[in-house]
């Protein structure tokens, strides 16, 4: 399985190599690599991608919310949730400059 982001740590290529064998069993040990180690953004979108993968939406985007809070700064991590709750759309378009301020009332006039 090739991930978007490339390459992975080493530490996570065993899940990735298990998981098409028990994508169940799989989930179970990479989620508490996870949270023992304290993996940060990393940890969760890998987590987020294999969760989609095995058709567990609900759990996949809650990962993918995970590795948003602990990158605060990464466009792509802001995004994540969006892409994991609609995979097809990955390659969607994306504005070249977003509004910091959400629409704020300074903003309309």
């Amino acid at each position: 399985m090739e991930l978007p982001t490339g390459p992975l740590p080493h530490s996570y290529q065993i899940y990735l190599d298990q998981f098409y064998s028990d994508p169940e069993g799989t989930l179970t040990k990479l989620e508490n690599h996870v949270t023992k180690r304290n993996s940060g953004a990393v940890g969760y979108y890998i987590l987020a991608v294999l969760s989609r993968t095995a058709g567990r939406a609900s759990a996949a985007v809650k990962f993918a919310l995970s590795a948003k809070i602990l990158a605060p700064g990464s466009q792509f991590f802001r995004r994540l949730p969006y892409f994991i709750q609609h995979p097809d759309y990955f390659d969607a378009w994306v504005p070249d400059k977003l509004s910091q301020n959400n629409g704020s009332k300074k903003d309309q006039e």
